[in-house]
């Protein structure tokens, strides 16, 4: 299968591990303190929206409403807004419109502004594909293409309303723009992932798949700073989910050889945020904000699964399997990463519940959100002995959990 984004067309997936085998950090936690979180209900199966792609995520901006996709009770597949009350339809495929159907995907939106403009994927009636931004009544087009050789991915757009995306084209190339008000820059080209992110900036960061490695670049239309690399001295086999803030610093989840973790760099000496080798066993896509928070879903060692900010699953939880919500327990979770998180500490994620309902949720911070761990600097070669836990966790990646992207 050849090393190129593409949509991912699965219902349903799995969570994605990563490698760790030397590491240069260890955690030293300065603020321990719980945060707790009140829970905002957005949009439910079950009435006038009946069900959710699982492979389209919402987004939440910085004033916490949230753009999501969604089916009507008749049929009709849309994109909305919704921030706790009633929720305005921003784009749908009923009769008369031009869209056939939304995403899907990682790349495909849809993703919302602070001024509540919604940026999208959709592919059209009339053929061919295209990203659009609504802005109130008016949807304009950011890139369309109707070639078949031709794929739009829409990597982010961030709360001023600049989207980034990528054009890829046949044999695996591809190039990265921003769109800032109808004028087009850009940013880079050859293969890249179809996941990424922009930040206030307008600094794009993203993964590019070279012949033999790949590395994760960050750039604005200039020249691009690597953040991380496989191949050669690099301890990372993979790198994907790249999520950037207005400082610049990239969080993203690597492999390395037997585990794996989220980690974070800005174009100098990378640093561990979590990993595999602690209570975790799995991690998803992270997204930071500006405080550098960052929150991730992940599988626990020994077993269930929750939306973290941390490394102390207990400190860190945001919510988690089993966990009271709405009258029923969680018993799936789904979080996208990238823009799932916002700079008042909000976490946008959908929860599947015991009684059978799936609800997507704002979680709300109602303690002050902490300052990020510390990440106390230990000096590079670090042998991860070969014990029972690793080579358990060797086993579960083996196992297949490393299909989220869609990735080979």
């Amino acid at each position: 299968m050849p090393r190129k984004s593409r949509d991912i067309m699965e219902k349903h997936w799995i969570a994605m591990p990563a490698v760790l085998s030397f590491l240069v950090v260890a955690h030293a936690r300065v603020d321990a303190t719980a945060v707790t979180y009140d829970f905002t209900l957005i949009a439910a199966d079950g009435g006038p929206l009946t069900a959710f792609n699982s492979n389209i995520y919402p987004a939440v901006n910085g004033a916490g409403a949230v753009a999501f996709q969604a089916w009507t009770s008749t049929g009709v597949e849309g994109i909305f807004v919704g921030s706790g009350g009633n929720v305005t339809t921003i784009a749908s495929n009923a009769a008369g419109t031009p869209f056939d159907f939304f995403g899907p995907g990682l790349a495909a939106g849809p993703l919302i502004d602070g001024d509540g403009d919604v940026a999208f994927k959709a592919y059209l009636k009339a053929g061919g594909q295209g990203i659009f931004l609504s802005e109130g009544a008016v949807i304009d087009i950011v890139a369309r293409t109707s070639l078949s050789a031709e794929s739009l991915q829409l990597i982010g757009m961030n709360q001023a309303g600049v989207v980034a995306y990528s054009v890829e084209q046949g044999g695996g190339s591809a190039r990265v723009f921003t769109f800032d008000d109808g004028v087009v820059t850009t940013i880079a080209s050859g293969a890249v992932s179809a996941t990424g992110a922009i930040n206030s900036a307008g600094t794009v960061a993203f993964v590019q798949l070279l012949p033999s490695s790949e590395q994760l670049v960050a750039g604005n239309g200039g020249p691009l700073t690597r953040i991380a690399a496989t191949g050669g001295d690099s301890p990372f086999s993979s790198i994907f989910s790249p999520s950037i803030n207005a400082n610049g610093t990239v969080a993203f989840v690597a492999y390395l050889d037997g585990s794996t973790g989220i980690f974070t760099g800005n174009g100098g000496p990378i640093t561990t945020f979590v990993d595999s080798l602690g209570p975790y066993l799995v991690f998803d896509f992270p997204s930071i904000n500006s405080d550098g928070v960052i929150a991730f879903r992940a599988v626990l060692d020994g077993g269930g699964v929750g939306i973290f900010t941390g490394p102390d699953p207990t400190a860190d939880r945001v919510i988690g399997s089993g966990d009271p919500l709405f009258g029923s327990r969680v018993g799936s979770l789904e979080f996208g990463g990238g823009y799932s998180l916002n700079d008042a500490g909000q976490v946008v994620f959908r929860a599947g519940l015991y009684d059978g309902r799936t609800v997507l949720v704002r979680a709300d911070p109602t303690a002050p959100v902490p300052e990020p761990p510390s990440l106390l600097y230990v000096g590079l070669g670090l042998a991860v002995c070969a014990s029972r836990k690793l080579h358990a966790k060797r086993i579960a990646l083996m196992l297949g959990l490393a299909k989220r992207e869609g990735r080979p």
